[in-house]
This record gives structure tokens, C-alpha cells and sequence, in this order.
């Protein structure tokens, strides 16, 4: 990861992770010792349903 393109250059690693850090450049996450990604896909997460209270609480804000 630190030897990607999006990296360079090196000579701060802290600040090139939190400023240049890609999904791809993270294989798994974990939150609380617990595995919340792996392989690029997150886990137990209902990704549709998290779309669909995205897409209603914008309606609200934009009816507001």
C-alpha cells in the first residue's frame, strides 16, 4: 500500500494515508475488534436498505 502511486511520496505516511488513502488501498476494517470489511465488501450490512434511508432522509432535507 505505502509504495502505490497515490502515496508518493513517502516522507509523511500518517498524513499520505489520511489524505491519499483509496477504497482499494483497504482490505478489511475492522471496528470495535470486530471484522466489518474484508475483501473489499462489506459485512453484515444491508447496503440496500442503508440507500434507501439515505434517499428518504434527503427527500426530508430537501422538503424542509
Amino acid at each position: 500500500m505505502p509504495g502505490t502511486l497515490n502515496f508518493a511520496p513517502r516522507f509523511d505516511r500518517t498524513g499520505r494515508i489520511v489524505l491519499n488513502g483509496q477504497v482499494p488501498n483497504v482490505s478489511e476494517v475492522y471496528v470495535d475488534g470486530q471484522l466489518r470489511k474484508s475483501g473489499g465488501e462489506l459485512l453484515h450490512v444491508d447496503t440496500e436498505r442503508v440507500v434507501r434511508e439515505a434517499e428518504r432522509a434527503a427527500e426530508r432535507v430537501r422538503a424542509a
